[in-house]
């Protein structure tokens, strides 16, 4: 994860802290309803929560940085693993792509196959009659 994913969930959290004041802000300013005090309480909760989250990431972002020696240990072995897998893969595509040129059938091999095949052979090696040779 790089500093920037980080900051862009931090700036997410911020801009929802904000959205939740301006609805509080706007309700404050209207016409008090029946619904009004619980909206308001509601909205508050919501903003405590994406502020105190926002608060949090931004104390804890040094330390999420940083990896310890097994964290960085552990991470190598990790991408490792990912690369060899990606590369055992790669022979398996490979073969599957020269499978249908082996699975080309000669005229002989198809004849012995294909009923079809067959019979669009004898067709064409009927003589024709003569009202067709004529024409």
């Amino acid at each position: 994860m790089t500093e920037d994913v980080l900051n862009a969930a931090i700036l997410r959290m911020r801009a929802k802290a904000l959205e939740n004041f301006a609805l509080i802000k706007d309700l404050y300013h209207r016409a008090a309803t029946r619904e009004t005090v619980d909206q308001i309480c509601s909205l508050s909760l919501a903003l405590a929560q994406y502020e105190g989250a926002m608060i949090t990431l931004q104390q804890y972002a040094a330390n999420l940085s940083s990896l310890t020696e097994n964290e960085k240990k552990h991470t190598i072995v990790e991408m490792q693993k990912e690369v060899e897998e990606l590369e055992a893969e790669e022979p398996e595509e490979q073969d599957e792509s020269e499978e249908p040129d082996k699975k080309i059938l000669s005229g002989e091999e198809l004849a012995k196959r294909s009923p079809t095949n067959r019979r669009t052979s004898a067709r064409s090696k009927r003589p024709r009659s003569k009202k067709k040779e004529q024409e």
